[in-house]
């Protein structure tokens, strides 16, 4: 279920959704100590994180440490989900400089 607001007036409840990348830290097996990111997107982000960490959110992420690195609010589920696609598109060097806060020119 997605985050609920109060809109300014106080009349109306504003969903937030939330696109968000993860920084993976592989604990064992061959990949031991490889860092990767996550891309996801979802209507509650501190819930969402507590189940990857539980090892119930995504099959990637599990037995991995994990580090959420960054996140950016939307208004709709459509809106969430295209900018998870356009993340998960992106190249590494990219991913990191939007992690680092920084403008990307594609």
């Amino acid at each position: 279920m997605p985050s609920e607001e109060t809109s300014e007036d106080g009349d109306e409840a504003i969903m937030t959704y939330y696109t968000y990348m993860l920084r993976c830290k592989a604990l064992s097996g061959k990949h031991r100590g490889k860092i990767t990111i996550y891309t996801g997107y979802t209507g509650c982000l501190t819930s969402r994180f507590d189940q990857h960490v539980a090892g119930k959110g995504a099959r990637y992420t599990k037995g991995k440490q994990l580090e959420l690195v960054w996140w950016q609010e939307f208004r709709t589920q459509g809106e969430a989900m295209r900018r998870e696609l356009e993340i998960k598109d992106m190249d590494p060097r990219h991913k990191a400089e939007l992690i680092r806060g920084g403008t990307i020119v594609l």
